[in-house]
């Protein structure tokens, strides 16, 4: 019987029946009692190779072979995502009928690519069959591909290819837009587990909701285990915090991701907290420099925007969320609506009283604190906040402080950013705007002044002269956000659509990696997370505008040296405290490929070195060579720098040659003093003062319209003014301004007429600055609004040098009298501001000079170096000639007289240009070496300079060695470590002291 029925059965395979005997006299015994099909088609289905089992019997075989009866099997063998794959290869037994109940039961109806080997035994009119349900099934739109078309699983795996280079450009916005027309029209799905879009189809629906939508209405489900997040917390697994992150980033446009995480949070399913994970990753952003991007800060809004009250109130939450704002906002109007809309309003206590009732329109949320002064302190201080017109403008216009109160925030925040490292540029627009804080900066900076005895002892620990810092001159380091749950995972600034993009979907390349061609079933993907994301493309390669990645901001550091001059005490002050911070390669190498990095890197640039900057080294044990700047320190002293012991030393000699400057400008300050303290005097009573003779130079207008009595000459009409004349001259010697006020006859007086002002005091001489609000407008950049911004990137028109401590601006609405004398006390103070300016501006031509200079002897070295070995390579190819000479005489002896001939005047000829090469060589190196001997005119100060170093800091050296002696005795050791400060001196000292030697030799 089996025999008989083992040839029309063509199941998968026919193995031998002996295999199978216990199972088979079971199951015959089985089908015989059996009475239901029903028991037959579980059976059946149980069965990996049931071609043993349906020839036991007739009744078997003719139940194995209806139509119904296979595809069900087909699609519980082998379910419905892979059960049209199976039946296909297994043409044998596949009829039309099959292929119908197998489509009418499955879930889709494409299948992304057919190869051959497949369905080589799939009889024609059943394949035909399957076409005409196909074309059935797609209204006759669908079109097969040529040989050239891709298939439908490389039209997705471009797509993915796209994500990971850069989600949202243009190709993978179009790359999706046929990936949402597969699944959407076409029911795009993977077919097996063979099929190599398997792995990324799952993963990609995880992170893209849109397309997870078409997918689920395409007939896609997950398996129930996996759907049951209860039943994976059972296992090993757990959602971590990491996970959560990607997932609370991208809130706003994986909404249904986000959705399932707040549900999870509520039903107790997280092992965290939610609200204190997203308060978390929301701090963390503080240090980033992505927090300028425009997504970024979408983001963060959004989540802020979910938080409860308690959450949203906290320091550093609401720290982040104003600095998203004003770091991303150009004008006070825009951050002040993004303001309303999260619910933030200003603090009426800060406010003027009269405006108060104000805030009772601005309140949008009366459960989130008000945004506070303090705050807005903290945001200006930001290393991603560069200017302060923003906030500046918002607390005047939108917060209503006070003039006082602003011009206060400012100053605060002005002495605290001298204590951060990049806030040289809000300095620069600070003191612009306001004069009066360049004094106070000024004398602030001498505070900071400290000795060698407020360092750490000499025998202090180790630990204690690393953690050792001090004020000024600091290196920013990256806080760290303290995490409650760390060990559930580290929170990255990735969504993860980016995480599976750039991690998930890249496989692990194995040595001798070849791209993959085949259809083979694929590993799984290899999952390399990737923890620290700091050097992600947001941390470097953002576009915001206070975001520029490749442009280091000005330094703290250079901007003093640059206002007060590299000679001025300030700067002394500033590089000791760079020295004692000693800024490493951390920070600096950000920016080492820019074109200013080079000169902004080191803070000692152009200041000059003394020997106290390495007593500091010393006393602290640190090693130069850990950063840009002490490499600098080494070649300075190598290149024979200026030997000072202490900074008083130049800062004396520096004000020598400007003893008649000096001492102009004190002639200018008492005139200044005694003119404006007469015209006060006569100014408060101007009516029993009005008989009185006014010892100035300068004759006032009544400021009373009743009496009509005028000061001075009595002339009711009278509106002429005598100022003195300032001479402005130019020193030839040093490049600084001399000023000179000199009171003059009035005979020879320069008359200026003052226009009349009117009752409401709005109007105003066009010809000379007043105040802000007149209609002129040449004051229109101190306190306006957005709308007084220029075009170029919003920063305000500079037209008063004095800025808001303009005496003019602040005496506009007052008398003539009033207004004349601030009229010249402006005068004389622009002219000390002149001064001043001049004299940084030929500090810092000196200071570029130099730099040229250096710039134009390296060129130079190198040159001559260039030269010196062109002269080598031209003696050593006229020794190769000389040497063939002579190898042809040795070896002539069987070569006629005529051909030695002709080879030795072809040698002598080549000799002879060997010796004309050298000969412009050498004549070349010695043009080099006089023209660099023509430039470095001062090469026997250098070799003086140098001597003083190598003695200063070989003394210096020598008696760290015996502190490091006196140690080891005292603490009874026969070995010790030395400091690193010490073994540098080790390494140099020897090679500065075997350079003077061979200088001397020379």
């Amino acid at each position: 019987m089996a025999a008989n029925t083992l040839h029309s059965s063509c199941w998968l395979s026919t193995p031998c029946l002996a295999s199978y005997a216990h199972l088979a006299a079971f199951l015959l015994l089985l089908s015989d009692l059996a009475t239901s099909d029903e028991v037959l088609q579980l059976i059946l289905n149980e069965i990996a190779k049931p071609s043993a089992f349906v020839v036991l019997n007739r009744k078997l075989r003719a139940f194995a072979s209806d139509a119904y009866v296979r595809a069900r099997y087909f699609l519980a063998r082998h379910g419905k995502a892979q059960a049209l794959f199976y039946a296909l290869g297994r043409g044998d037994i596949v009829t039309e009928r099959v292929i119908e109940l197998a489509v009418q039961h499955y879930h889709h109806g494409h299948v992304s690519f057919i190869s051959r080997p497949w369905v080589r035994n799939l009889p024609f009119i059943v394949f035909a069959r399957f076409l005409s349900l196909a074309s059935a099934r797609f209204d006759g739109e669908f079109k097969l591909p040529t040989k050239k078309d891709p298939d439908d699983g490389t039209k997705f795996q471009r797509w993915i290819d796209e994500r990971k280079r850069k989600i949202g450009s243009d190709k993978e916005k179009e790359a999706r837009g046929v990936v949402e027309e597969l699944i959407e029209r076409w029911r795009f799905q993977p077919v097996c587990d063979k099929d190599p879009a398997l792995a990324h189809f799952a993963l990609t629906l995880a992170v893209e909701p849109k397309i997870l939508a078409l997918a689920v209405a395409n007939g896609y489900s997950v398996d129930p285990v996996a759907a049951r997040y209860s039943r994976l917390m059972a296992l090993s697994l757990f959602l971590s915090r990491t996970v959560a992150a990607e997932i609370c980033l991208e809130a706003k446009a994986n909404k249904v991701a986000y959705d399932v995480l707040k549900a999870l949070d509520r039903d107790g399913l997280l092992r965290f907290d939610l609200i204190t994970l997203i308060q978390d990753l929301i701090k963390s952003f503080v240090t980033k420099r992505s927090i300028t991007d425009s997504s970024t800060a979408a983001a963060i809004h959004h989540l802020f925007n979910d938080l409860p009250a308690h959450a949203a109130n906290d320091a550093g939450v609401r720290h982040v969320v104003l600095l998203t704002i004003f770091s991303t906002s150009l004008t006070a109007h825009i951050a002040n609506a993004r303001l309303l809309k999260l619910g933030l309003a200003p603090d009426p206590v800060d406010a003027v009283p009269g405006v108060r009732q104000v805030y009772r329109v601005y309140n949008t949320a009366d459960t989130l604190a008000p945004i506070s002064r303090a705050e807005l302190v903290a945001v200006l201080l930001s290393p991603y906040v560069r200017t302060h017109h923003a906030i500046a403008t918002y607390a005047r216009f939108y917060a209503f402080y006070p003039n006082k109160t602003v011009e206060g925030m400012l100053e605060e925040v002005a002495l605290a950013c001298l204590k951060l490292p990049g806030k040289g540029e809000m300095l620069e627009m600070l003191t612009r705007r306001y004069t009066g804080l360049r004094r106070i900066l000024g004398q602030a900076i001498k505070t900071y002044k400290f000795e060698l005895d407020d360092l750490p002892a000499h025998d202090a620990s180790d630990g204690v002269k690393r953690r050792f810092r001090v004020a000024l001159g600091r290196r920013m380091d990256d806080e760290s956000v303290t995490m409650s749950d760390s060990y559930l995972g580290d929170l990255t600034h990735e969504t993860l659509s980016e995480s599976f993009a750039r991690d998930v979907v890249e496989e692990r390349k194995p040595s001798g990696w070849q791209p993959y061609r085949g259809a083979r079933a694929l590993r799984g993907p290899q999952l390399e997370r990737k923890k620290d994301v700091d050097a992600k493309t947001k941390d470097v390669e953002t576009t915001t505008k206070d975001g520029t990645p490749n442009e280091m901001p000005l330094s703290t550091a250079r901007w003093v040296i640059d206002t007060f001059g590299s000679l001025s005490a300030q700067a002394a002050v500033f590089a000791d405290h760079v020295v004692a911070n000693w800024l490493d390669e951390k920070q600096t190498s950000r920016w080492r490929s820019s074109g200013d990095g080079a000169k902004d890197e080191g803070t000692l640039d152009g200041v000059p070195m003394t020997m106290k900057h390495w007593e500091i080294l010393a006393r602290l044990g640190r090693q130069p060579l850990m950063g840009v700047q002490s490499e600098r320190m080494l070649a300075r002293v190598a290149a024979g720098e200026t030997f000072y012991e202490r900074a008083e030393d130049y800062i004396s000699a520096s004000a020598t040659p400007g003893s008649v400057l000096a001492a102009k400008s004190e002639a200018d300050a008492e005139v200044g003093e005694r003119l404006v303290a007469e015209v006060l005097a006569s100014l408060v009573r101007p009516r029993r003062a009005a008989a009185e003779k006014v010892k100035s130079y300068i004759e006032l207008e009544s400021d009373d319209d009743e009496d009509g009595s005028d000061v001075g000459d009595g002339s009711a009409n009278s509106s002429d003014a005598v100022i003195p004349i300032v001479k402005v001259e130019q020193s030839s010697t040093y490049g600084n301004v001399k000023v000179k006020a000199e009171p003059v006859e009035p005979a020879m007086a320069v008359k200026t007429e003052v226009a009349p002002v009117a009752d409401d005091g709005e109007d105003c001489d066009c010809t000379r600055n007043c105040h802000a609000r007149c209609w002129c407008g040449c004051h229109s950049d101190m306190d306006s609004d957005d709308e007084f911004s220029s075009e170029d990137e919003g920063v305000p028109i500079e037209r008063c040098k004095l800025g808001l401590d303009c005496p003019e601006r602040h005496a506009f609405f007052g008398a003539p009298g009033e207004r004349r004398t601030a009229e010249e006390k402006a005068r004389l103070m622009r002219v000390e501001v002149e001064r001043e300016r001049c004299a940084a501006a030929a500090d810092k031509g000196e200071r570029d000079r130099k730099e040229a200079h250096e710039k134009e002897m390296q060129v130079l070295s190198k040159r001559i170096e260039k030269a010196v070995e062109n002269t080598g390579k031209a003696r050593h190819a006229r020794d190769d000639w000389v040497w063939r000479r002579d190898d042809t005489l040795l070896s002539s002896g069987g070569v006629p007289k005529e051909g030695v001939s002709r080879m030795l005047d072809s040698i002598g000829r080549m000799i002879l240009k060997r010796d004309e090469d050298i000969e412009r060589a050498v004549d070349e190196e010695k043009r080099l070496k006089e023209e660099s001997k023509a430039l470095d005119t001062d090469a026997a100060e250098k070799l003086k300079q140098l001597s003083l170093w190598t003695s200063g800091l070989g003394a210096l050296h020598k008696g760290e060695l015996q502190k490091h002696a006196n140690m080891k005795k005292r603490l009874g050791l026969k070995r010790a470590s030395k400091s690193a400060f010490v073994i540098t001196l080790d390494a140099n000292l020897w090679r500065w002291r075997d350079s003077l030697r061979e200088t001397k030799e020379r």
